[in-house]
């Protein structure tokens, strides 16, 4: 699923699974799911898990880069809304502008209260949660990429330490 499509969805619907499964789970969840699974190694084959680590680091790198993308388009568009909701609130939007985003005429409010305004605006507080759940997403990988650095060290301490209990020193 490309970001564009991510940002327009209802907030229910946001961060839908971007594999081709049916079932529409929360990408949290989704990579929550798959990490529950790759997670696991069989400890009398540690080399096939040695050798999947390249394969998960580059699946979670994928996840991660495209859920940072998405907060960086968000910021922006949250920018964008912000400011043209101080202007909304602040009164300073003629009638074409306000047509233009389907927006009625508000009465202008004092300076001090438009920040608090914007803040409580719909549509700037749903972006706020796309975005939180984006870098939830993008928190949740930087985990996992850890992990996986850690695991080739992980993994090579157990093959020691097996070799150990053999007897082949």
């Amino acid at each position: 699923m490309d970001s564009r499509n991510i940002i327009d969805t209802p907030i229910d619907l946001i961060m839908t699974s971007m594999s081709e499964d049916t079932q529409k789970k929360p990408a949290l969840e989704q990579i929550l799911d798959e990490w529950d699974a790759d997670a696991k190694w069989d400890p009398s084959d540690p080399g096939t898990a040695m050798a999947r680590i390249p394969i998960l680091h580059a699946k979670y790198l994928r996840y991660l880069r495209r859920h940072k993308a998405t907060v960086r388009i968000l910021e922006n568009q949250i920018t964008k809304e912000r400011h043209l909701k101080t202007e909304y609130y602040s009164g300073r939007l003629d009638q074409e502008q306000l047509k233009k985003y389907g927006l009625v005429p508000f009465k202008f409010v004092i300076k001090q209260e438009v920040k608090e305004y914007v803040d409580s605006d719909d549509k700037v507080m749903e972006l706020n949660l796309k975005k939180s759940a984006h870098e939830q997403v993008v928190e949740l990988c930087e985990s996992i990429m850890k992990e996986l650095n850690n695991r080739t060290w992980q993994l090579s301490g157990y093959m020691k330490w097996q070799q150990f209990l053999r007897g082949q020193d």
